[in-house]
């Protein structure tokens, strides 16, 4: 059985963002980051509609708000 999930994870590079992201790297899952800096995805989550092109070309199982 294939447990792998699709994540995406917003705010990747914050105290809970970063601590979140070293556990799923570790798990056999499929992680998208979104943060200003060194991320996936790089812009500010207050910009509604990079985030909803991003989401919206994406079949996510997870999505996490850090």
């Amino acid at each position: 059985m294939n447990n792998n999930k699709k994540i995406l994870l917003l705010g990747s590079n914050g105290l809970l963002g970063s601590t979140l992201k070293n556990i799923i790297e570790k798990k056999n899952n499929t992680l998208t980051t979104i943060a200003r800096k060194h991320a996936d995805y790089k812009f500010d989550l207050k910009d509604f509609r990079q985030l909803k092109k991003v989401i919206s070309a994406n079949s996510y199982d997870v999505v996490i708000n850090c």
